[in-house]
């Protein structure tokens, strides 16, 4: 069976058409070479279109003329030297077959700005969600705010995923990026999600027991009154004693039943506080009639 080179006009139909690239982030940096010369360095990353190609970076310091400083990148990030003490634009374009994108372009990277952070993307998982930051810049922490619409919670973290455990609700997140002195640059644009109501009815042993959480956790341990958690090679006591009426913390199968009115302090708090890289998932839940 033969085969046959398509002509310049077919390109689209074998490759089809090329598509710009989505999520860019870049950061400019002033640094050195290896040879010991001070420039300017600029750390690119995107999403790669679902039809794939290969992409050209191109730099600009006006915003209008650009020049290829790296071509036929076959991955989803880049990094070129440049300039230094010069602002910068850049732009990604995709090459499929003989065919470009348009590009996408990077507002301007200055060199006295802290970076704004791409939109974050959030899943909804049991209990709360994960936040996807993305690539957190040398030398930054990033810093999350997460909006229930009456309170705000701060987070700071060098991660670029982290796991927000909450009630059911509608929040609202964005994020900044911190500079090792404190200063905080501009927030990105809100990304929203809705934890779906977890709460069930279960009667047992005479008791309505309230689900109210789901919590991923390595290890529970119940001990008479006191709650053990294991959040890597350490056990922290979470809760010990019923108060002035003594309601022990029981445990069936991977459901743990609390005494009334500590899911949403003590429990909880802690659990956000020192959860670091879950593996198994166990329900608390709180004694007492809904």
């Amino acid at each position: 069976m033969g085969y046959n080179i398509p002509y310049f006009s077919d390109y689209q139909n074998w490759y089809g058409v090329p598509q710009n690239v989505s999520r860019l982030y870049a950061v400019l940096e002033q640094t050195t070479d290896d040879d010991g010369n001070f420039v300017g360095r600029i750390t690119a990353s995107w999403d790669i279109p679902d039809n794939g190609g290969t992409f050209i970076l191109l730099t600009s310091t006006d915003g209008t003329d650009f020049y290829i400083a790296k071509e036929n990148i076959k991955g989803n990030a880049a990094k070129v030297d440049v300039l230094p003490n010069t602002d910068y634009y850049i732009k990604i374009v995709t090459l499929l077959g003989s065919e470009r994108s348009e590009g996408t372009v990077s507002g301007l990277l200055s060199v006295d700005a802290i970076p704004i952070p791409n939109e974050p993307v959030l899943t909804v998982s049991p209990g709360g969600f994960r936040i996807d930051i993305g690539i957190i810049p040398q030398g930054y922490t990033a810093r999350i705010s997460i909006s229930d619409g009456e309170t705000v919670d701060y987070i700071e973290t060098s991660d670029f995923e982290y796991m927000y455990l909450c009630n059911a609700g509608d929040y609202d997140v964005s994020v900044a990026f911190m500079d090792k002195r404190g200063n905080i640059g501009e927030y990105s644009d809100t990304a929203s999600v809705r934890v779906e109501e977890l709460a069930t009815k279960e009667y047992v042993d005479n008791n309505f027991v309230r689900k109210t959480s789901h919590f991923y956790i390595k290890m529970a341990e119940v001990n008479g009154s006191s709650l053990m958690l294991t959040t890597g090679d350490n056990q922290q006591i979470i809760f010990q004693g019923g108060g002035t009426i003594f309601e022990p913390v029981t445990q069936e199968g991977d459901t743990i039943t609390l005494p009334r009115g500590v899911m949403d302090g003590i429990v909880k708090q802690e659990m956000i506080s020192t959860l670091v890289r879950p593996s198994r998932m166990l329900v608390l839940s709180e004694r007492g009639g809904v």
